[in-house]
């Protein structure tokens, strides 16, 4: 997984570019250059290993589940090479992360940094979209785009954004920065994908 800026020579390259949302409220960071084994590409000896059913837990949940949890189900799914269920985890933790850190005015200052640390992982470790090889067939990409789409991402009554929030928080217009967001990263990825499947830009 190779940043843009970065050599994008490896086994299994990934793209990690931000996805170039705006929130005005967080202080916006400059993006890490790291490389593929950096961000989980390859499994952690010094860990225990995940359990083989982790990555399909988080599929399995993901429509209840927050954009920190969504993240974390992402890497065993790329450790276990499911690099369409990897891709797809963190594009919807990316739709969630953004539309959370919208809405969601932390209440204290506890929470702020519950919210900053988000934001962090969004944009230092999970802003791009995932495995490069799995976006250079066609077909992968319109299943890919299928799934997001059919995402049910609502905001339900027991839903926990991973920090306590101002009850003034516009939840009546979540559904509608969600799926704004989800249009948007959509393009982002049909967009990446075309330039992937060029060969001279993919070498």
């Amino acid at each position: 997984m190779m940043l843009a800026n970065c050599s994008r020579r490896a086994t299994q390259r990934m793209s990690f570019k931000a996805p170039g949302f705006a929130l005005a409220s967080l202080v916006c960071v400059m993006w890490a250059c790291q490389s593929a084994n950096n961000v989980y590409a390859t499994p952690d000896t010094t860990r225990a290993p995940f359990e083989p059913s982790a990555c399909s837990t988080a599929i399995a949940s993901a429509s209840e589940i927050n954009a920190r949890a969504l993240f974390e189900g992402m890497v065993p799914c790329s450790q276990e090479g499911r690099l369409e269920d990897a891709n797809f985890l963190i594009i919807l933790g990316q739709i969630r992360a953004v539309s959370d850190l919208t809405i969601f005015t932390p209440l204290d200052d506890d929470s702020s940094e519950k919210a900053t640390a988000l934001y962090a992982l969004l944009y230092y470790r999970f802003g791009g979209l995932g495995f490069d090889e799995f976006y250079r067939t066609p077909t992968n990409v319109s299943a890919l785009e299928a799934r997001i789409r059919n995402a049910d991402l609502r905001l339900t009554s027991d839903y926990d954004p991973g920090w306590s929030y101002r009850p003034s928080s516009k939840t009546d217009i979540y559904s509608e920065i969600l799926s704004n967001t989800r249009e948007h990263r959509i393009w982002q990825m049909r967009n990446m994908a075309l330039k992937l499947q060029d060969d001279e830009y993919y070498e």
